[in-house]
């Protein structure tokens, strides 16, 4: 029930990469793992697992990782989402409508003025302040561990499971720069039961990830197009 999900993570296969090993994860692009936690550099790809004979119902799937498009300065200033967590019962090739999706943080999520480890990247904002965020494998899994930084870098996302199996993972389906930078470590699955309550909540963070297009830039050649 809402009110008392129920940890699943034990059904995840090497949720915390801490053996360094790829075990338990499907891909159709090549991912790195080191340090504790997986990476994907300047690829489309797509990294997931299957869990089969589970009850029907709520799920959330939670993950701590980063989105980093261009390099770091560029991406200070000019951040744009791409790679997200997704999940979805039994597998999307077949009905690609039900997944539910929601888009990993900047890599300044968990940025502070103050530096963590000695040896990240720094950035200066425009009043002269300088931001740190991780330089490498290393140092992400320091900040995705670090009990104040790591929580900034969690992203959920909830679907419904009718057929009894799910799948979920984490992807980036087009690039944005030659320096596309996806790290995630520390997955987590929570069931929330199959309760009108449970549904309820499901709905409403459908609708709170929702995007927002209230700022969105309407251009004349759009314009001319559809008006």
């Amino acid at each position: 029930e809402p009110s008392n999900p129920v940890d699943k993570t034990s059904l995840i296969v090497n949720a915390n990469y801490d053996e360094n090993s790829h075990d338990g994860w499907n891909w159709n692009t090549w991912f790195t793992v080191n340090y504790g936690v997986a990476e994907s550099y300047n690829k489309v790809f797509d990294t997931y697992q299957y869990i089969y004979n589970i009850p029907n119902g709520v799920y959330a799937v939670t993950v701590r990782g980063f989105f980093r498009p261009y390099n770091t300065n560029e991406a200070f200033t000019n951040f744009k989402p791409g790679a997200v967590v997704y999940g979805v019962e039994g597998s999307y090739d077949y009905e690609p409508n039900k997944i539910q999706s929601t888009y990993l943080p900047s890599i300044f999520a968990g940025s502070k003025t103050t530096p963590l480890v000695d040896y990240e990247l720094e950035v200066k904002d425009a009043d002269g302040n300088t931001w740190y965020v991780p330089n490498d494998m290393e140092t992400a899994n320091v900040y995705l561990n670090d009990a104040e930084r790591g929580v900034e870098y969690e992203t959920t996302v909830m679907f419904n499971v009718e057929n009894g199996y799910m799948r979920f993972g984490i992807k980036q389906e087009s690039l944005l720069s030659n320096a596309d930078w996806t790290l995630w470590d520390n997955w987590k699955l929570t069931y929330y039961g199959k309760s009108v309550a449970a549904y309820q909540k499901w709905a409403e963070t459908v609708v709170a990830n929702a995007p927002d297009y209230s700022h969105a830039t309407i251009t004349q050649s759009l314009k001319e197009e559809y008006v």
